[in-house]
């Protein structure tokens, strides 16, 4: 019987997915294994959050990102700034975070990550996983800063 998100059952009970292979593009049937765990030690991966204009005419300045998160493992990921200068430049940060314990608790707990006065306009933030670095499970991240009091048109 068809399962109801696109795969085929099997005898075992394990749902077989049509997917392509990242190295080479090689397509078949996959089956993903839960018990086998989240981290992925082939393909990495990344979200990138929608471009954020603060106030129109004012720059922000982000000095924290707090992240909530599941506990399940340690995770090592990277968050991305992206943002526009007055010059229209494009500036980049990027900071290296680690998370979770060696036992998983399943909890969600909290990490609040500094980012050093990232200052800029259109905002973008994206994080990345790279194969191998651990189960990343992100439930909501928050930019914490502060804006210009006085709009700033040229």
């Amino acid at each position: 019987m068809a399962q109801s998100n696109g795969g085929v059952s099997t005898v075992s009970r394990l749902t077989l997915f049509p997917m392509q292979e990242t190295a080479g593009g090689a397509t078949g049937f996959y089956a993903f294994d839960p018990s086998a765990g989240y981290d992925d030690a082939t393909s990495g991966g990344f979200y990138a959050f929608k471009v954020e204009e603060v106030l129109p005419g004012r720059v922000p300045t982000f000095g924290q990102a707090v992240i909530k998160y599941r506990d399940l493992g340690v995770a090592r990921f990277t968050l991305v700034l992206t943002g526009v200068r007055e010059d229209q430049t494009v500036e980049t940060k990027t900071i290296a975070v680690t998370v979770g314990n060696r036992a998983p608790t399943a909890r969600i707990m909290t990490a609040i990550v500094g980012l050093g006065g990232f200052t800029a306009k259109d905002v973008q933030l994206t994080v990345g996983r790279a194969p191998g670095d651990g189960p990343l499970s992100i439930v909501k991240i928050v930019l914490c800063g502060r804006v210009e009091t006085q709009q700033e048109f040229a």
